[in-house]
């Protein structure tokens, strides 16, 4: 099933998407499914370090200082693991 649907955008950027679609032998269509669903599967595949870089300010230099003061070991796993019904 195809589905249709209405997109608005400047002139400029049709135009532009429009030539490199003509010129590459797709429609602006395809263009913009295939461009979409690549953005979408790029996301995806990134892992949580790449995707916290790409999305996540790092902490002020005084935060993290805080942060390191506190003398807890991030590498220790240990621990229980708590319930909702353990928080309330």
């Amino acid at each position: 099933m195809t589905v249709r649907k209405n997109i608005s955008l400047p002139q400029r950027d049709y135009d532009i998407i429009a030539q490199f679609a003509r010129a590459r032998g797709y429609t602006f269509s395809e263009l913009l499914r295939q461009a979409t669903l690549e953005i979408i599967k790029k996301q995806e595949d990134l892992g949580l370090a790449q995707f916290l870089a790409a999305h996540v300010d790092p902490v002020s230099e005084e935060e993290q200082a805080e942060i390191d003061s506190l003398g807890i070991d991030f590498d220790d796993l240990t621990g229980v693991e708590l319930s909702i019904d353990d928080i309330i």
